[in-house]
């Protein structure tokens, strides 16, 4: 079986094609590998060059593991720019799963669960947080976005069958 899994990322990249992450390791991919031979991970990459950098993150080396690079949406720019590109990829990377699992809250990970929807894909969202409390909190900017991440998140959350919560309570 073939398991996409959305994350905003960003993954590092070393000069040599190495994928570090800080949150996401082997331990963390291999609940997914128990339904799984294959997870892509679909996420933006950031290239790093500087040792230091790279030896205090985690090198992902799972067999079957593969990533799938979007444009960041992460910013207005991106998504003005970008949203167009990183609709086809994602289309083409929903197309290729069996299932899909997308972390939320993540502007790419909306965009790939109304992927999955429109093809009828099963997935499911991992939700690791609220988008009001990380973008309110975060700047001028936040403020004006984090009404519509809410809602946005809220909306999928509620109309997705299987949904995994990160804490208790809320």
């Amino acid at each position: 079986m073939k398991l996409l899994f959305s994350y905003t990322g960003p993954l590092i990249v070393d000069a040599d094609g190495n994928y570090y992450s800080r949150t996401i390791s082997d331990h963390v991919l291999a609940r997914y590998f128990r339904i799984a031979s294959n997870v892509t991970m679909l996420t933006r990459l950031k290239k790093v060059t500087d040792d230091n950098v790279i030896r205090r993150l985690m090198k992902i080396e799972s067999q079957g593991f593969s990533v799938r690079q979007c444009p960041n949406l992460s910013s207005l720019t991106g998504m003005i720019f970008n949203k167009k590109q990183a609709k086809r990829i994602i289309e083409q990377a929903v197309k290729e799963a069996d299932v899909v699992i997308s972390r939320l809250p993540c502007f790419i990970g909306n965009l790939v669960i109304n992927e999955a929807v429109r093809q009828r894909k099963p997935y499911l969202i991992e939700l690791v947080g609220c988008p009001w409390d990380s973008m309110w909190n975060h700047s001028i900017k936040g403020k004006f976005i984090a009404p519509s991440a809410y809602y946005a998140t809220k909306k999928r959350v509620k109309n997705a069958k299987y949904v995994v919560y990160v804490t208790n309570e809320f």
